[in-house]
Order: C-alpha cells, then structure tokens, then sequence
C-alpha cells in the first residue's frame, strides 16, 4: 500500500481490520491442531460451559475472515487500479515467509516429506494459506466487479446479490458444503452486497440493532446446535456446520461492524501502518508448520501444568502472544529480509513479463 493511499484511508476501519485479524488469531490459538491427546475436536458436542466459549472463539476465525474482506471490498469499490507491485509482495511475502518456516525446521532437525516441502515452496498455489490466495484473486479481479456494478442499475445489482446471497450465504451452508460453491464465490458474494448497500443506501439501517441482532442468532445457533448434540446422535458432530465466513448470519455481523465503524471518522498514521501489515502477520502466525509441531507442543505443556478447566481463557492468552509475536516479527521482516525479496522479486518478475509479452507477440503474430 502506497503512503498516499494510507493517508486516505479512514483509521476506523483500518481498527476494525486490525479486531478482525486479532479475533482469527484467536480461533487459530485453540488447541484444534495436530493429533496429540491434547487436540480438542470440536465438531463434537459436550456439556460444558468452557467449551461453548471456545466454540465461539473457534467461529471468531470465520467472522474474522468475513469483516476483513468487507472492509477490503470497501476501499478496493473506490476504485478500479491494480498495483502491480502489490501482488508481487503478497506472492513474495508468502514464499519468502512459507520458505523461512522450512528452512528453520530443517534446521532444528524436524523430518519433513517431500510434499510438505513442496507445498512450503508454492504457498500460493497449494493454497497454505487459502484466504491470502481468495484475496489475491479478489484484488485482481475487483476492477472487473467494480465495473459490474458500475453497469448494473438498482434493480439488477439487487437480484445478483439477493441471487448470491440465497445460493452461497443460506442453501449452501444448510444442504451441503459441496454445494457447488468454493470460497472466492463467498468473497464475491460480500464484495458485491457491500457494494449494493455503499451505492444505494447504506444509512438507511439501524446498523448497531443489526450487529445485536445477528450476534444473538449466531450465539443461539451455536448453543442450540450444541445442546441437540448432546442429545441426538445425529447432532453429535456438527457443532462446526455452520462455522463458515459465507453464513448469511456472520456476513451480517461483518457487514454491520464494517458500517458502525464508518460512522467514526478519523485518521492514525500508526493505525493505518499497523493494519498495513495484516497480510504478513497472518502469514506468519497461520503457516502449516507452525500448526503443525509448535502449536501442538505448546498446548502439550499448557494441558500438562494449567487446569484444564479454562481453555477459553488460556486460548485467549495464548492469542495475545502469539498476535503480538507475529506483529514484533512482521515488522522486523519489513525493515529487513524484505527489503532484498522486493529487489529480487522485481527483477524476477520484470524478466518473467518481459518473457510474457515476447510470447504474445508470437502468438498474435501467428
């Protein structure tokens, strides 16, 4: 992000960006990885006050996801420009980043196979991390959406997000999760519906009854199916079936706190450089191999010397810690080991355009 582009941002939202990427740092502090004996499956019910709270933590990583791709949808309708240099350092950061991970572990003497390694090579391809590649996607491609809406009147921007709404946000999470669907439709989807409510009418709603509203169905949801769980077998494992950013119910908390932010207008350079990292800490705190061996281990030592009781708490500590390690390290990253990836990074793809552009020549000329 340019310095000229952050000035203009409202530090609001960019807050917002940032309790978003906190409370996904939370859902991915819960002790759900690896396979230990200390691994929580939580698909599964239980009687058990504690454990509610850390199901709800769990459903904070999909409310997450969904209000920072409607405060990014937000800016990216202001206009339709697509910064080369911007995509060049996602796909950068998330190898350089990916392969640091793999170089440490090797270097710690972690046996890793030949997949895992490759797949630490190709981040983006390999989807490690599936929201950075969704995003990618989305930030390419939103001049093309921009001027979708920009073409569409009232009526037919309406019946396209009603459209995408009913098929992805209610249908899909309640017949099926394979149900056609694939998460970019579900970035369209809020990048098309916070779209219709920024042209036409977005001060027409009572956005703070809304936010209290949808956070209530969502709890009921979760307490509800729970306790079915614990009652019918048929219930028992899906305490997570509606834990996705594409539920119409978490679209709606995203898009409510997006709106009650903008009411409060003010700018932070700090903010703004803050937020500005999002995509790195992310990358930092949510590799494969992180999850894999460190967070297991470090659960392993919790379980083994705090009580067990208070997960919930000890998520959120553990959260605390590790959003603040991976900020510490994002910004030593920037001020470092970046600085060459960007000179590397932008001969690479100035040789890889150059070899592009010769190749349609040809074919053009054929």
């Amino acid at each position: 992000m340019s310095k000229a582009e952050q000035s203009r941002r409202n530090s609001s939202v960019e807050l917002l960006k940032l309790l978003a990427l906190f409370i996904i740092v939370i859902s991915h502090s819960l002790p759900r990885y690896g396979t230990s004996q200390y691994t929580v499956d939580f698909n599964y019910a239980r009687v058990n006050l504690d454990y509610v709270l850390t199901i709800v933590e769990y459903y904070f990583g999909q409310i997450g996801n969904a209000i920072f791709i409607a405060c990014s949808s937000w800016f990216l309708l202001e206009h339709n420009r697509i910064r080369s240099d911007k995509v060049r350092m996602i796909v950068t950061d998330s190898f350089i980043i990916s392969v640091a991970y793999v170089t440490l572990f090797l270097m710690l003497g972690i046996k890793l196979d030949a997949k895992t390694i490759v797949k630490q090579f190709f981040p983006i391809i390999f989807e490690n991390n599936w929201f950075v590649s969704c995003y990618l996607i989305m930030y390419v491609t939103h001049g093309i959406l921009n001027r979708l809406i920009e073409a569409m009147d009232k009526m037919e921007h309406l019946n396209i997000v009603l459209g995408c709404v009913f098929l992805y946000g209610i249908l899909e999470i309640v017949v099926s999760s394979d149900y056609r669907y694939c998460d970019l439709l579900g970035f369209f989807t809020i990048y098309l519906l916070v779209g219709y409510i920024k042209k036409y009418n977005r001060k027409e709603y009572d956005w703070s009854r809304i936010f209290a509203t949808a956070f209530i169905a969502l709890l009921i949801e979760i307490i509800v199916t729970n306790y079915c769980g614990t009652i019918f077998d048929a219930f028992s494992d899906k305490v997570l079936r509606w834990c996705r950013f594409n539920n119409i119910v978490i679209i709606v908390i995203a898009i409510s706190l997006l709106f009650i932010a903008l009411r409060f207008s003010f700018y932070s350079k700090r903010l703004n450089y803050a937020s500005s990292m999002s995509l790195l800490i992310y990358l930092i705190h949510e590799n494969d191999l992180l999850s894999m061996y460190i967070k297991p281990a470090m659960w392993k030592v919790i379980c083994e010397n705090l009580n067990n009781s208070y997960l919930a708490f000890y998520t959120l500590v553990f959260a605390i810690i590790l959003f603040l390690v991976s900020g510490l390290i994002a910004v030593i990253y920037k001020k470092s080991i970046r600085k060459w990836g960007d000179i590397i990074s932008k001969w690479a793809f100035t040789r890889l355009h150059m070899i592009y552009e010769h190749i349609m020549s040809v074919v053009y000329n054929l």
